[in-house]
C-alpha cells in the first residue's frame, strides 16, 4: 500500500468496512449503580451478537484516540501503517443518522482533537502541533493538550520538544507567532478540565486530592462538570471504569465494560476506548432496584480500603481486594 492516492485509500478502507469492518451495534442492558447501562458497540463484524457470548474478532486500523464535544458528537482518530512503516493518521466523525464512521478531512493528518467547554475544536498533528480549526499552527511541543473557554492552551510536554517546562502553577508562555498562551507540563501524565479547572493525574497516576487522590489511568470531564475515570489495576489489559459522586464526593463502580481511554459528555453519557481499538457509547436507563459500589479511599496510603454497596437505602460495608 502507497499514500500517493488518498481517494484509492479512502475506496480501500471502505470496501473492508463493507466486507471485514462493517460497524454495528450491540445494545446490552446490564444491572448496576444507577440502573442500566448500554452500552452501544462499534465491532468489526457484519453479525449481531448477544453480549453473553463469546466473540473473536480481528480489529484492522483499530482507533487509538477518542473524544466527544460539547455537543456530543464522538469522534476518532485511526492510526494506518504500511508495508514500509510509514504511519498516517485520520480523525473520523460518528454519524448517529446512519451508523458510520466518516473521515472529517482526507487531506489533513490529525492523531487527536480536543474542544474547549465553548465548542471550538483544536486539532494535534502527528508531529506534536496544536492546530486551530482552521489548522494554522499555535503552539508545537505537545504530547496531548486542553483548551480553556479563554483560548489558553495547557499541554503535557514532548519530552523530545524545544519547550521550556512548566509546572501546573507555572505563568502561562505566550507562543511569539500565534500569540496563544500555554503551558508544557512536566509532572503530570493526563489532563483534562472541568468546567476550565484543571484535573490531573501525575506521574504516579494520582488524581487531584479534591478527587480523593485516587490512582487512575485515565480522567475526563463532561459539559455537566461530571467525572469519569479508570481505575488502577495491575495485570489487566483494560480497566475498570468509576465515576465521580459529587453529593457525597466519592467515586463508584460502573459495570458492563472497561476501557484504556474515554471521553464524556455529561452525566449519563460516554465513549470508551477499548485495548483493541474498539469504541462505545453509553447511556443511561433509571431503575428502581439500584445498586450502587462506591470507592472509599485510605487518605493515608492513597489506597482503596473498602466498598459501600448502597440498595434501597440501605449500606453494606466489603472489603476490597485492591
Amino acid at each position: 500500500m502507497n499514500y500517493s492516492n488518498l481517494d484509492q485509500l479512502q475506496e480501500i478502507y471502505q470496501q473492508n468496512n463493507q466486507k471485514q469492518l462493517a460497524l454495528f451495534k450491540i445494545l446490552a442492558e446490564s444491572r448496576q449503580n444507577l440502573g442500566f447501562l448500554k452500552w452501544q458497540q462499534e465491532i468489526t463484524n457484519k453479525y449481531h451478537f448477544n453480549v453473553t457470548k463469546q466473540v473473536i474478532w480481528t480489529v484492522l486500523n483499530s482507533f487509538h484516540d477518542v473524544q466527544s464535544s460539547p455537543d456530543g458528537d464522538t469522534y476518532a482518530s485511526q492510526k494506518i501503517t504500511n508495508e514500509d512503516g510509514d504511519v498516517k493518521y485520520f480523525l473520523y466523525k460518528w454519524l448517529e443518522h446512519n451508523q458510520t464512521w466518516s473521515i472529517t478531512d482526507k487531506n489533513f493528518q490529525a492523531k487527536a482533537i480536543r474542544f474547549d467547554r465553548l465548542g471550538k475544536f483544536y486539532y494535534l498533528s502527528p508531529d506534536n502541533c496544536v492546530y486551530s480549526s482552521d489548522k494554522q499552527i499555535l503552539v508545537c511541543g505537545l504530547s496531548d493538550f486542553e483548551v480553556t473557554s479563554d483560548q489558553k492552551i495547557i499541554g503535557i510536554k514532548d519530552p523530545n520538544g524545544s519547550l521550556e517546562s512548566d509546572t501546573v502553577d507555572s505563568l502561562f508562555r505566550t507562543d511569539e507567532v500565534s500569540g496563544y498562551k500555554y503551558k508544557a507540563l512536566v509532572d503530570v501524565k493526563t489532563i483534562a478540565l472541568n468546567q476550565d479547572e484543571l484535573v490531573t493525574l501525575d506521574l504516579n497516576g494520582k488524581v487531584n486530592e479534591e478527587y480523593n487522590g485516587i490512582c487512575m489511568k485515565d480522567i475526563t470531564a463532561g459539559v455537566d462538570a461530571s467525572m469519569w475515570g479508570l481505575l488502577c489495576e495491575d495485570n489487566v489489559t483494560d480497566y475498570e471504569i468509576v465515576k465521580w459522586q459529587i453529593l457525597i464526593d466519592k467515586w463508584y463502580m460502573v459495570p458492563g465494560a472497561r476501557a484504556v481511554s474515554l471521553s464524556a459528555y455529561n452525566e449519563v453519557s460516554v465513549a470508551i476506548l477499548d485495548s483493541q481499538g474498539m469504541i462505545r457509547l453509553s447511556s443511561m436507563i433509571q431503575n428502581d432496584n439500584q445498586t450502587v459500589s462506591y470507592i472509599t479511599i485510605n487518605s493515608e496510603i492513597g489506597q482503596i480500603s473498602n466498598q459501600i454497596h448502597l440498595k434501597h437505602g440501605k449500606s453494606y460495608v466489603g472489603s476490597s481486594t485492591h
